[in-house]
């Protein structure tokens, strides 16, 4: 398993819903803060994206799509001074949709979305969720270089609109496959990787460190260990990788660890002592404290709470 494999499996994708709206003129859709990642598919005609602080309105397009991997409120409307009508039970509103789209709006000229959303394991802040931008828009002619990504969308639009049985089943495995080539083409833009964990990703050397992180957090690394695998003295590489990251590699090996626990911990039969060893600890008690130190509260209780809320 690959760093970015790793670090998607440990998303843990739970839940996705799908809708299909036709959206006349006049029409406009406010969304409130939701704690997952929303996303938008302008399948045909056109529609203004506005958020607060991002600067000037964009004009999405037929082809186009847009994330909001944080949640963030934000609206779509025909034209920019058509009053927003909120949607602030949307999944609510947004159940009817298993039997046809939604219509909203009124008489005039029609543009259809596919709406939705990916949701997470939140339990604590996600290596890669804690580095994407409040949105990304990917426009017709970029998806084109992702040959699958506007046939995953249009073939999840049409398994949406079929009303076969199984269909909510089969949307929702496409949700991994969506959301992957969401995140592939945002890396693959050198805009977007010129310093944190994507930039780490993009260079031989430290990307070399954060695989062996991520895939053997058990291991009892150090700095002249971590350096050596790589290649490099501890000097050159500590300095190194905080200038990429913007941490240390200890401090960035603690996070990624105490991350990995807290998945394992959320598993029913897990124990505090498989814990402490999944992540390269030998003393309990020095791995309660750091958990701690990163999650708010110890791992007993983190695993109780998870377990409970579930």
């Amino acid at each position: 398993m690959d760093i970015l494999s790793s670090i998607l499996h440990s998303l843990h994708l739970s839940g996705s819903l799908w809708c299909r709206t036709e959206a006349r003129a006049p029409w406009s859709m406010q969304f409130d803060k939701m704690d997952v990642a929303q996303f938008h598919f302008i399948r045909r005609g056109s529609s203004w994206f506005q958020m607060e602080g991002m600067g000037e309105p964009l004009l999405m397009a037929s082809g186009d799509l847009i994330v909001l991997p944080h949640g963030h409120a934000h609206i779509l409307s025909d034209q920019l001074n058509t009053k927003p009508v909120s949607l602030n039970e949307w999944k609510e509103k947004l159940k009817p949709c298993e039997k046809g789209p939604l219509i909203i709006g009124g008489q005039g000229t029609s543009t259809t979305l596919l709406c939705g959303y990916f949701e997470f394991d939140r339990g604590e802040v996600h290596p890669l969720l804690s580095v994407l931008p409040s949105f990304i828009y990917i426009k017709g002619e970029e998806g084109g270089s992702v040959p699958w990504l506007e046939t995953t969308l249009n073939f999840i639009y049409s398994e949406a609109d079929s009303g076969q049985p199984g269909s909510q089943t089969v949307i929702t495995r496409l949700a991994d496959i969506l959301f992957i080539q969401i995140i592939r083409q945002y890396i693959d833009n050198p805009v977007n990787n010129r310093r944190g964990w994507l930039a780490g990703l993009k260079d031989p050397q430290i990307g070399s460190a954060l695989e062996y992180i991520h895939l053997n957090p058990e291991k009892p690394w150090n700095l002249n260990s971590l350096s050596g695998t790589v290649g490099m003295s501890h000097a050159s590489f500590s300095a190194k990788f905080k200038q990429v990251i913007g941490e240390s590699p200890f401090k960035y090996l603690t996070r990624w660890r105490m991350h990995t626990a807290a998945n394992y911990l959320k598993n029913p039969n897990s124990s505090l002592s498989e814990a402490t060893e999944q992540v390269g600890y030998e003393s309990e008690a020095a791995f309660s404290k750091t958990f701690k130190r990163y999650l708010g509260m110890g791992p007993g209780k983190y695993r109780r709470t998870f377990h409970q809320a579930g």
